[in-house]
């Protein structure tokens, strides 16, 4: 996106591309970016973890919304892994999720 509101964030899609046996993370942070209300606090941050194992694959979305909190109900994960595909829609605020590749 090129600016704030040019498309809606709702399902955001997490993809995962991964190695065999591997761990990924990453932390996304997200304010309302058209006020400095950020320099306050006001912002939040969604950490996703994907960790492969044999046949599987554990996702932990950790979402830190205390001050800013964005308008999302769903996420949508993507995991690749060892020549697989794995598509998952799940509710924002679930936490933890285990998939089979």
């Amino acid at each position: 996106m090129q600016y704030t509101d040019q498309q809606p964030t709702d399902p955001l899609t997490f993809t995962c591309y991964m190695a065999t046996d591997g761990q990924a993370s990453y932390t996304l942070y997200e304010d309302n970016g058209a006020t400095q209300a950020y320099l306050n606090g006001t912002f939040a941050q969604t950490s996703i973890t994907c960790r492969v194992y044999e046949d599987w694959a554990a996702v932990e979305i950790e979402e830190q919304h205390d001050a800013y909190r964005p308008q999302r109900e769903w996420y949508e994960i993507v995991v690749w892994a060892g020549g697989r595909v794995v598509q998952q829609r799940v509710m924002a605020g679930q936490g933890r999720i285990e998939v089979r590749l």
